[in-house]
């Protein structure tokens, strides 16, 4: 692990969901969530809580979709807010 990578056991549900919703606000919000995701370590997964691996996964699948070209940005958007629990429209 290097000194940039965020092991996946130290990250707590509410932590993810506050970083998602500073994302939101920012204005390339797909690319912080990315560069987010792609900080994370999983080499120890059985260290993170349940509903963390579970948000992780789910961002983890919305950056592949976005990136792919199977959802819109608004669709992405708009699944970044369930996560955050806010509405930034």
């Amino acid at each position: 692990m290097n000194g940039d990578e965020i092991p996946v056991g130290s990250l707590k549900e509410q932590g993810v969901r506050e970083l998602v919703g500073s994302a939101l606000h920012q204005r390339n919000a797909a690319g912080a969530i990315d560069q987010f995701v792609g900080r994370v370590d999983w080499s120890q997964p059985e260290r993170a809580d349940d509903a963390v691996r579970d948000l992780m996964g789910k961002l983890e699948g919305l950056t592949h979709a976005l990136s792919e070209g199977d959802i819109s940005v608004e669709a992405y958007r708009r699944e970044l807010e369930a996560i955050a629990g806010v509405n930034v429209r």
